[in-house]
């Protein structure tokens, strides 16, 4: 697979990774019986957590290398928190797993244009970013279909099961883009 094509693939799955079950939360606490204040201060905090995250993250970007395994550290994590959600029932540790997700989120946005910058330099990036972005966008309707056709009938276990879906092929696919396709000086810039 040329990197330009996996950078696209990779970002068709990040979609469903990046939103994790986050659509789907308030719902789901509204399923166990949580108020609305309780679940909007948990989409509040995990909200201020990416908004914070989201300049460190750029940072964090610059400064590594293996922006390849940033990426899978975040996607993992991102999962990770998404999956805690059929574990976790008190306020604390739902809000632990919601600023988790929305942390390890706010790192795959820059992380991915950091990859497309190293592999297709300034002159290309703007054609390869929209290209990823018509990627990710439809990703987000892929997913938001894969999840709402069988969650109907089977509920909440089908879009963890999406969300696991995209993130194991997330993850294949940033392996895919080898290392010696992504110029690091320019990845940075």
């Amino acid at each position: 697979m040329r990197p330009a094509r996996a950078l696209e693939a990779l970002n068709f799955f990040l979609a469903d990774v990046q939103a994790g079950i986050g659509p789907f939360i308030g719902v789901i606490l509204l399923s166990r019986g949580w108020g609305a204040d309780a679940i909007g201060s948990v989409m509040t905090l995990a909200g201020l957590a990416a908004m914070a995250a989201t300049p460190l993250a750029g940072a964090l970007v610059d400064a590594v290398r293996a922006k390849r395994a940033l990426i899978v550290v975040a996607t993992a994590a991102t999962a990770l928190a998404s999956l805690a959600m059929l574990f976790v029932h008190s306020y604390p540790a739902v809000a632990a797993s919601q600023i988790l997700a929305a942390v390890s989120g706010a790192v795959l946005a820059p992380a991915a244009a950091g990859v497309t910058l190293g592999i297709v330099r300034r002159q290309g990036f703007d054609r390869q970013f929209g290209r990823n972005q018509m990627a990710n966008h439809a990703g987000n309707v892929a997913g938001a279909a894969l999840a709402g056709w069988p969650g109907w009938p089977v509920g909440f276990d089908a879009v963890l099961s999406v969300a696991g879906l995209f993130t194991v092929r997330a993850l294949v696919t940033t392996w895919r883009i080898t290392r010696y396709a992504i110029y690091h000086a320019a990845a940075r810039a």
